[in-house]
């Protein structure tokens, strides 16, 4: 299925006109692109912008798999009543298990 495409609408993303309690990087992301629809706006400066929010999250993945290597190591995930990492990524982590390791590796890796 297609996104719905319109004029005031190109590329078809919709996003809902209620408060859905995102966490703060999701909202930015759709402050982003509220902004970057907005007509009139300067394609370069755009561009430019999404760029910089681009770089500046490239390694992003390292503090995700430091933090999972945390969790993992210490055992911090006993804390939600569960006792294993499996466990914990199935239920809390929203991401595979084999997903959560590869994060891991990779910013091990960097």
């Amino acid at each position: 299925m297609r996104p719905k495409q319109s004029p005031d609408n190109p590329m078809g993303f919709e996003f809902p006109h209620i408060d859905l309690n995102l966490p703060r990087w999701a909202q930015d992301c759709i402050n982003t692109w509220h902004r970057i629809m907005e007509p009139g706006n300067h394609l370069k400066a755009i561009f430019e912008d999404i760029e910089r929010d681009l770089f500046s999250h490239v390694h992003a993945y390292i503090q995700e798999g430091m933090e999972l290597a945390t969790i993992r190591y210490k055992r911090l995930y006993e804390e939600k009543k569960v006792y294993t990492f499996k466990d914990y990524c199935d239920k809390f982590y929203l991401k595979s298990h084999n997903r959560a390791l590869e994060t891991i590796l990779a910013s091990q890796i960097g």
